[in-house]
């Protein structure tokens, strides 16, 4: 239990208050002098409030502490695995940081904490150097877990909202050449269905799916039908998003082949990795330099482009691409301005008053040229 004493230095009295995340006994300074008694006074009423919020602090602790809801909490909201380990590895990053700062429970966190967080998570973690939009995951799974501590009445608010923290800057993903596909078929060997790389390059090609998304079940790819088509089952792992979409001829003989094969996915490629593995190739011959700097995603952006070019709708382009509104609609509002040039001038207004004097010099030149 907290209780007031007297440092030997000093006039001041002090409030000892023990942290109940490292054990330790801390010394809080107060600024009432000691024998002055409404100083004491009130050196006494707030060691009364602290130990209401130590007494309030030790009741939440055992039923509302993080670590006894927070795991539970992950596994019943996210049924996809990738997202559930991406917000496990914030959960221990973050965890450290609310160990270190002695917050306990969610009453304790201050939109403070947000900003501190932040800071704290671009000097700490696996890498050297944390980029912002790392720091802003972490951040955003503390905005997650006091949504749900206000919900279920282990915190009155959430300080954490609208704290108008920015992210990096995503640069623009880069379109695929001609040229650049032709390279990229050149040093893919064997260009078989033996090879991963080869085989999840067409799929995004022809169908502007995520890497994630290359590694198809066997089944979900239709022939049967007078059209076939591609089931994607659990499109950036969820099946709630779950679609399909025509087979492009030049995948025909890919798919056949792979069945006739036996095979039961298209490839065996662990998605956690394969990401990691192209962008490694991609570099290898010469695609990841300051001039150029491709990106297994930019096969979507290259497929969104060529609809468009094509003279396919956004719509219809959108539902090929999954309904990936950003990517489509980005891709369609850059080529849009140029469309719309054609329409300037059609518009006319007044033009703005001439200076006087300007007008009569501009009227004397005329007259002499006639």
């Amino acid at each position: 239990m907290a209780y007031l004493y007297k440092e030997p230095k000093s006039d001041k009295w002090y409030i000892k208050i023990k942290n109940p995340a490292t054990g330790k006994w801390e010394a809080q300074a107060t600024p009432y002098v000691r024998g002055n008694p409404t100083h004491d006074k009130l050196a006494r009423m707030r060691l009364d409030k602290t130990r209401d919020e130590e007494r309030k602090s030790r009741t939440f602790e055992q039923s509302e502490r993080w670590g006894v809801w927070v795991d539970g909490y992950l596994e019943r909201t996210y049924t996809n695995e990738g997202t559930k380990g991406t917000y496990g590895v914030d959960w221990v990053w973050l965890n450290s940081y609310l160990h270190e700062k002695g917050i306990v429970v969610p009453r304790q966190v201050k939109a403070a904490h947000g900003y501190d967080l932040f800071e704290w998570r671009l000097i700490h973690g696996s890498k050297e150097k944390i980029n912002r939009n790392t720091a802003k995951k972490t951040l955003k799974l503390f905005k997650l877990l006091m949504t749900h501590a206000v919900k279920v009445g282990m915190a009155e608010f959430n300080p954490l909202l609208n704290l108008g923290i920015k992210g990096q800057e995503v640069k623009e993903k880069e379109e695929f050449s001609d040229e650049d596909i032709s390279t990229i078929y050149a040093n893919l060997k064997p260009r078989d269905i033996t090879n991963w790389k080869y085989v999840a390059f067409q799929i995004a090609l022809y169908t502007g799916c995520r890497i994630s998304e290359t590694r198809l079940p066997i089944a979900d790819i239709h022939f049967e039908d007078e059209h076939p088509y591609i089931y994607f089952d659990k499109p950036k792992g969820s099946r709630e998003k779950a679609y399909s979409v025509p087979m492009e001829e030049p995948l025909k003989p890919l798919f056949m082949e792979l069945k006739k094969s036996g095979a039961t996915w298209t490839h065996q490629k662990n998605p956690k990795v394969s990401s990691q593995e192209f962008g490694h190739f991609l570099e290898k011959i010469g695609f990841k330099t300051e001039a150029k700097n491709l990106t297994f995603h930019g096969l979507r952006v290259t497929r969104a482009s060529r609809l468009k070019r094509a003279g396919v709708s956004e719509r219809d382009a959108m539902l090929l691409l999954n309904h990936s509104s950003e990517t489509v609609h980005r891709v369609y509002q850059r080529n849009r301005s140029e469309e719309l040039r054609q329409h300037l001038g059609k518009v006319l207004f007044p033009k703005p008053p001439v200076d006087k004097k300007e007008f009569l010099k501009r009227t004397k030149k005329r007259k002499r040229t006639v």
